[in-house]
């Protein structure tokens, strides 16, 4: 009876909660699980690299990740969610930081989400000039990016701007990710939700592949399925979808 009950619950529940729903609801591939820690999530730049649950996750993303962008030949992802509290700038973080820690690239953190800029915090440095900066020609990129390690650099959003969507214009945001992908072997881009805000579609226009972090059990599969839906017709490249929080029994 229990078990019954566990699997009608499951059947019935409308949010996204596995790699089957990823696969089935959302059509995209599962990168990986990151689990829910019970202390909260860690940002592992500080922290040894451990055989944890939690570094073992992004173990698995970063190889993951390695080996869609090695086969398909490219340096730029971006990564957003469906809506706000989802966990992207973390996820971007800490994927960056064992991309560049564990499996040794050259990796560069763009804190492209103006509306609600992390990565400065994530890290801990002053807020300073970045992104938007670059765009606006106010500073080159190689004197905006914050060294980390000698193999991580962040550009942090820099001047937060009334509507960052002004800055996105499809040439300049392609001149900065040719320079950036001409330094870095992986950039991976912090994007703002995509049900709020139209900065994302165009991140993702000018981004070589794009990745969708879901809470699990936060967000509606039709609702997500909707909005993807809108992307695919302007042949956004989804490299798959990575479910956060996961719960795991």
């Amino acid at each position: 009876l229990g078990v019954g009950l566990a699997f009608l619950s499951e059947h019935m529940d409308p949010t996204i909660r596995s790699a089957d729903d990823v696969a089935t609801s959302l059509n995209l591939t599962l990168l990986g699980s990151v689990p829910r820690r019970k202390f909260g999530a860690k940002l592992l730049k500080d922290e040894p690299l451990l055989h944890s649950r939690y570094v073992k996750a992004f173990e698995g993303l970063a190889d993951q990740i390695h080996v869609a962008m090695k086969q398909q030949g490219i340096r730029t992802v971006m990564l957003s969610a469906f809506s706000s509290g989802e966990g992207t700038s973390l996820v971007t973080a800490n994927l960056g930081s064992y991309l560049a820690r564990g499996l040794g690239h050259k990796v560069l953190l763009i804190d492209a989400n103006m509306r609600r800029p992390e990565l400065h915090k994530l890290f801990k440095f002053p807020k300073n000039g970045g992104f938007s900066d670059v765009l606006n020609g106010k500073l080159p990129l190689g004197e905006a990016v914050y060294p980390v390690t000698e193999q991580l650099g962040v550009l942090q959003a820099g001047s937060v701007e009334k509507n960052p969507l002004m800055l996105f214009e499809a040439s300049r945001l392609s001149d900065l990710l040719r320079q950036a992908s001409e330094t870095y072997d992986t950039v991976l881009i912090d994007a703002p939700n995509l049900k709020d805000y139209r900065d994302s579609e165009a991140l993702a226009s000018v981004a070589e592949g794009v990745v969708l972090v879901v809470e699990a059990g936060h967000a509606r599969r039709q609702a997500v399925r909707s909005l993807l839906s809108g992307l695919e017709h302007k042949k956004v490249n989804f490299l798959g979808a990575i479910l956060n929080k996961r719960v795991f029994y």
